[in-house]
């Protein structure tokens, strides 16, 4: 294996491990006695629990985000499935917009990641004057 793939690896390792910690982390902490999130862990316990079954606010969030999942579920599997079967069984003008816009949010994501790349090594790589200036080492 060349040591570029090891590399490769080994990154993406170290991103998928800061990616995912958190997640991992969270219901260790929760079990914890103190509010303090850090280590070590001060006792076992469930306090946090008992604490949310007497938490209205929470219980009214729950219940809207809920009610917003299911009526977004039903309303998305619809006009999905409608869209799915006009665009496959029928042509019509502004067909391919209509696809082109339906694909939009899965696309859109990479766009952004992609322009937010871009920023990042913009604002760190040297000016083109600096690289006009530099001088590659000699090799004696």
């Amino acid at each position: 294996m060349k040591k570029s793939n090891k590399i490769f690896k080994v990154i993406v390792i170290f991103f998928l491990v800061f990616l995912y910690a958190p997640a991992l982390l969270l219901p260790i902490f929760s079990f914890n006695n103190s509010k303090v999130i850090a280590f070590p862990l001060s006792g076992f316990s469930t306090i946090w629990f008992e604490e949310l079954l007497y938490e209205n606010t929470l219980h009214n969030a729950l219940f809207n985000s809920l009610v917003i999942a299911i009526a977004s579920t039903i309303l998305a599997t619809i006009l999905g499935t409608l869209v799915a079967r006009a665009s496959t069984r029928y042509i019509f003008y502004g067909k391919k917009i209509s696809i082109t816009f339906i694909l939009v949010p899965l696309i859109l994501p990479e766009i952004i990641l992609g322009v937010c790349l871009l920023t990042c090594l913009l604002y760190t790589s040297p000016s083109p004057r600096d690289l006009s200036t530099y001088r590659m080492p000699s090799s004696a």
